[in-house]
């Protein structure tokens, strides 16, 4: 008996030392997030869009946050969409979008797809970069998508892009 308590104590401690190792753990990832319950919570009916932005480029997020302002608040504002998931996946292989990518999907409630914008960027260089190619620009109007191209700038004005947004969506608009 005078052995046994030893060991059984010796174990407790290690079991204890690996609970408060996990705990430990998690508790540190916890705080990593970048959404509260809190925020998530308050955002409810609003345009949901997300804090995590490892995977749109920085220079990007202006863009983004202009785009929210000047958006109705019934819209969903995707970022970096892939083309081929708007389409069936018997479809896909014969539309070859594969690896095509948006940078806006603009949905409404019910998740009707209504503009798609590609922002366009400049090299170096100066040569314009276009994420998506003119044929399949032209593919997605004659479905019916409207698709509308936005130069990447360093200030974006909500007025500007409510016109832009405007125009792409109705060919029939006039400024006057």
């Amino acid at each position: 008996m005078g052995t046994v308590l030893p060991i059984v104590i010796a174990s407790l401690i290690i079991v204890a030392i690996i609970v408060y190792g996990i705990w430990l753990s998690r508790r540190m990832n916890n705080t990593r997030t970048s959404i509260r319950k809190s925020e998530v919570q308050t955002r409810r009916g609003n345009i949901k869009y997300s804090y995590d932005w490892k995977y749109i480029d920085p220079k990007v997020v202006p863009f983004f946050n202009t785009l929210k302002s000047a958006m109705p608040s019934n819209y969903v504002i995707v970022p970096n969409v892939p083309l081929e998931l708007l389409y069936k996946p018997s479809k896909r292989a014969d539309l070859q979008l594969q690896g095509v990518y948006t940078d806006f999907c603009i949905f409404t409630q019910t998740y009707t797809l209504v503009l798609i914008i590609t922002l366009i960027d400049y090299s170096p260089t100066g040569e314009i970069i276009h994420t998506i190619s003119a044929e399949i620009k032209d593919f997605l109007r004659q479905q019916g998508i409207s698709v509308m191209d936005y130069a990447i700038r360093d200030n974006y004005s909500v007025d500007d892009l409510r016109k832009n947004i405007a125009k792409a969506m109705n060919p029939l608009y006039s400024e006057r």
